[in-house]
C-alpha cells in the first residue's frame, strides 16, 4: 500500500506506541486523526504531524466508552469520508492480585484494551470495504504468555489477538487486512497511567517481576506497523526476531514458561508481604 494520502486514525495518540505511529504515518504524508484524553499532548502530536508532511485532525475522545470508540470513526466519516487504516492502540494495564482488582478497575481495562477496539472496528467496516486498507490492532506478547498480577491485562489482550484472527478470516473478502501487532516490554510511560493495586504498589511493579526479552523503543513498534502496511501484510506480526522467539517459546514450551513466572511470582509475593 502506498500510504501517501491515505487516512488514518490512531487511537492513543498523545503517547508512547500512538504517537510514534502517527508521526511515521505523517511522515508518509498520510491524513490521520489523532484520537486520545489528553488536549495538550495531542496538539503536541498533531504539530509535530503538521511539520512531517502529515494532515492532522484532533479528537479528544475516551474509547473506554462505547460513544468514544465509535466517535472516532464517526470523526472521520465526516471530515474525511472514508477510512483506509484504523490503529486500535489506546489501552491501559494493570497490576496486582485479581482479589484487590475493584469493579471500577476490571470494567476500565476491559473496555479500553477489548471492547474499544471492537466497537471502533464495527463502525469502521462501512468505511473500509473494498479499499485494500487495514485495522491494526495493538496487542501484546502477554497475549501468548499470561502473567501473574497482570491478569486482566494478559486476558485482554489474548481476547484481542482472538478478536484479530477472527477479523481477519471474516473481512478479507471484504479488502480489509487485519493485523495483529504483538510487542514485548517498550520503553514508554504506560505503566505511569496502569491501574495497580495496593500489593502491586508494594511490590514495586515490573521492576521485581521482571522484563523477559528485549526491552524496545516505541519507535521500533511503529516502524515495523508501518512496514507492515506497505507491504500489505496480514495477520500475526512481531518486534524483531526474539519477539517472534519469544511467542514460539510461549506457545510450544508452556510449562518451562510457566515455571519461570512462578519463580518471578515468588519474589513478587515476598516484596510485597504475601
Amino acid at each position: 500500500m502506498n500510504l501517501e494520502n491515505k487516512v488514518g486514525v490512531v487511537t492513543g495518540a498523545s503517547s508512547g506506541i500512538g504517537r510514534a505511529i502517527a508521526l511515521d504515518m505523517a511522515s508518509k504524508k498520510m491524513k490521520l486523526l489523532l484520537a486520545a484524553r489528553r488536549p495538550s499532548l495531542l496538539q503536541e502530536v498533531s504539530s509535530e504531524v503538521t511539520r512531517r508532511g502529515g494532515e492532522a485532525t484532533v479528537l479528544v475522545a475516551d474509547v473506554s466508552t462505547k460513544e468514544g470508540a465509535e466517535s472516532v470513526v464517526k470523526e472521520a466519516s465526516e471530515r474525511f469520508g472514508f477510512l483506509d487504516v484504523l490503529v486500535n492502540n489506546a489501552g491501559v494495564g494493570f497490576f496486582g492480585p485479581l482479589e484487590e482488582a475493584t469493579d471500577a478497575a476490571i470494567e476500565k481495562v476491559v473496555a479500553t484494551n477489548l471492547m474499544a477496539p471492537i466497537y471502533s472496528t464495527r463502525a469502521a467496516i462501512p468505511l473500509m470495504k473494498g479499499r485494500n486498507g487495514a485495522i491494526v490492532n495493538i496487542s501484546s506478547l502477554s497475549a501468548f504468555a499470561p502473567q501473574p498480577w497482570l491478569s486482566l491485562y494478559s486476558t485482554t489482550k489474548a481476547a484481542l489477538r482472538a478478536f484479530s484472527t477472527s477479523m481477519q478470516l471474516e473481512l478479507q473478502p471484504l479488502g480489509i487486512r487485519v493485523i495483529g501487532v504483538y510487542p514485548g516490554y517498550i520503553r514508554t510511560d504506560f505503566e505511569k497511567a496502569e491501574v495497580t493495586t495496593d500489593a502491586g504498589r508494594k511490590a514495586g511493579r515490573r521492576e521485581e517481576m521482571g522484563k523477559p526479552g528485549v526491552v524496545l523503543d516505541a519507535t521500533n513498534v511503529s516502524e515495523t506497523v508501518v512496514k507492515a502496511l506497505e507491504k500489505d501484510a496480514e495477520g500475526e506480526v512481531f518486534i524483531g526476531a526474539s519477539g517472534r522467539v519469544l511467542a514460539l517459546v510461549a506457545t510450544h514450551l508452556s510449562p518451562l514458561v510457566k515455571r519461570y513466572w512462578r519463580n518471578r511470582y515468588r519474589r513478587v509475593l515476598g516484596r510485597a508481604g504475601g
